[in-house]
């Protein structure tokens, strides 16, 4: 198993903890509960502070290249494709757009957050936005909803009917 560290990926500080050393603490247990058959037990620490998690979620969503982990900002371009290729449309008519906030507060401040929308789009073949100075919610500005809305409806707009 892998943890993450560094400054890039849902990391320990995008996951809600304050320490590197918390989080490896608590991937090693959730690795290990899932190798002892234990994966729906619930983990000692809750997911940002108020979220209970069982150790297979944990594991799912935090361990690098876990079966929830697909928008990693320290995956190599390759391992986004692997992850993220499939939402091209090859053979289908599927159109796909990734929506970022611009000031995600589980985005760690060292990720371009452009950059990454820019990667996510060559991966997957999908069109992004950006929600300017939005949260990770879009409660905050008060047009983030507004902006996304639009951004929805305008890559809605260009979808093809197939019939």
């Amino acid at each position: 198993p892998h943890a993450r560290g560094g400054a890039a990926g849902p990391q320990w500080a995008s996951h809600g903890f304050t320490s590197v050393a918390q989080h490896e603490a608590l991937l090693a247990d959730a690795h290990a509960k899932v190798a002892a058959g234990e994966g729906e037990a619930l983990l000692p620490i809750r997911y940002f502070q108020f979220v209970p998690i069982t150790a297979a979620r944990y594991v799912a969503l935090a361990a690098r290249g876990g079966s929830d982990d697909y928008f990693s900002s320290d995956f190599t371009d390759e391992e986004l494709r692997q992850r993220l290729g499939h939402l091209s449309g090859q053979g289908a008519a599927l159109r796909t757009l990734f929506v970022l906030s611009a000031a995600d507060e589980y985005v760690p401040s060292s990720v371009d957050v452009r950059a990454l929308a820019r990667r996510f789009a060559a991966a997957a073949g999908a069109d992004t936005v950006i929600v300017a100075g939005a949260n990770h919610n879009l409660s905050e500005p008060a047009d983030a909803v507004e902006q996304f809305v639009s951004a929805t409806v305008k890559c809605l707009g260009s979808v093809e009917e197939v019939s």
